[in-house]
């Protein structure tokens, strides 16, 4: 009867081993374009502690990271020498999910020109 009592608590426990406690973030970086973008930075910032995570974009455009702290806030921002930054903040994350975020960066054609005008 114990023998069949353990068995039958060991088969119960056995799913709780297999449940996650992190979370995942992945996605892709393309152009207006839609061409994917690759060697772009992808830094992922997690608020409470101010601790970055650095990724860089593969010739798919894509990022991956994995094995995070549910919840949150994280920023995650993207840049590119040939493209504008782009940024998504107060990122909250699910146990056991993955959160997919894609980023469309626009070209750098424009400059913005500051002038401050002085009394004399």
């Amino acid at each position: 009867m114990f023998k069949r009592f353990l068995l039958i608590i060991s088969l119960i426990s056995i799913p709780s081993y297999a449940q996650e406690l992190t979370s995942d973030i992945t996605g892709t970086v393309s152009n207006t374009a839609g061409n994917n973008v690759s060697n772009a930075r992808v830094v992922l910032t997690y608020e409470p502690t101010n601790s970055e995570t650095v990724r860089v974009t593969g010739a798919n455009g894509r990022f991956s990271f994995g094995g995070l702290k549910p919840g949150g806030p994280y920023t995650v921002s993207v840049s590119s020498a040939d493209f504008n930054s782009e940024e998504v903040s107060n990122v909250n994350l699910v146990v056991g999910d993955t959160t997919r975020l894609n980023f469309i960066l626009g070209s750098i054609d424009e400059v913005l020109l500051l002038l401050r005008e002085q009394n004399v």
